[in-house]
């Protein structure tokens, strides 16, 4: 599950990302332009939680959590996807 989650992960968001990890339940990932991210997550009523709330040290990071089921995660990711994509 957790394999396939990370890939739903990086094909709905991934070209929206700087760096992101690739294994593990939580994925850690730092977003190319934070303002547009936040606009997005607020808009689509998708909550992360910003990565300083886990210790990152700078700016635009973010942890999701890849151990849901795969129906919610890919409702979410859609949804950032789409708006993403039309911004």
């Amino acid at each position: 599950m957790l394999v396939d989650n990370h890939k739903l992960f990086e094909s709905k968001i991934g070209t929206f990302l700087d760096s992101k990890n690739k294994q593990g339940l939580f994925g850690w990932f730092k977003v190319k332009d934070m303002e547009k991210f936040d606009d997005a997550l607020f808009e689509c009523k998708v909550e992360l939680m910003p990565g300083k709330i886990h210790g990152a040290k700078e700016d635009g990071w973010y942890r999701i959590s890849l151990g849901s089921s795969q129906d919610v995660l890919e409702t979410a990711l859609e949804k950032l996807h789409v708006y993403l994509i039309n911004q």
